[in-house]
């Protein structure tokens, strides 16, 4: 595995584990107004950012299989 796939798949991790961060958050703030919010949105950022970085590495994944 080439060194930007390794990148690819070590930030991949940072953020299924923030967004597992934020879901445990969200659970223990159950009455705060100020915070739910905040946490709502960094979870569906990274939700998005996790979508993107699996998008690249398939590609990535896929170009080096076809070599």
């Amino acid at each position: 595995m080439d060194n930007h796939s390794y990148n690819l798949i070590k930030a991949l991790i940072k953020k299924a584990n923030a967004v597992l961060v934020y879901e445990q958050n969200l659970k223990d703030s159950p009455d705060c107004g100020e915070c739910r919010p905040m946490w709502k949105k960094l979870k569906e950022e990274d939700k998005k950012h996790l979508e993107e970085l699996k998008k690249l590495l398939y590609s990535h994944t896929a170009r080096e299989a076809i070599k």
